[in-house]
């Protein structure tokens, strides 16, 4: 399963440097969570559940800002803007499962913005 990860990490990061025009890499990144949302031989959906993670993470440019600004992401496709509407566009509609992969992460982050007042 790491290996597996490991690859989809190397994939991603191929991708974005490849595609620093941002149509291409949201084309891609759409065609890619049809063929999840659509395939039933595909168990874990890792590319649906960045894009839902992405989206519920980032609103606006400000967030992709202070990502950007905490070393958390790194915006090689230029605007801020463009990034977040990137996400917020491939975020919309899509369906996640009880294996979300990204679960555990927004559990926590649900529990660290409770205990700062943050709901």
């Amino acid at each position: 399963m790491k290996s597996c990860i490991r690859e989809l990490e190397k994939l991603k990061e191929e991708a974005l440097k490849c595609y620093d025009d941002i149509e291409d890499l949201e084309t891609i990144l759409r065609n890619l969570i049809a063929y999840e949302q659509q395939s039933s031989d595909v168990q874990y959906k890792y590319f649906t559940d960045f894009a839902a993670f992405m989206d519920h993470l980032i609103d606006s440019e400000k967030d992709v800002s202070l990502l950007r600004q905490k070393g958390i992401i790194e915006n090689w496709m230029g605007e801020d803007k463009e990034v977040a509407s990137l996400f917020n566009k491939n975020g919309h509609g899509i369906t996640t499962y009880s294996n979300f992969y990204y679960k555990e992460e927004c559990l926590k982050a649900a529990k660290i913005m409770k205990n700062h007042g943050i709901e």
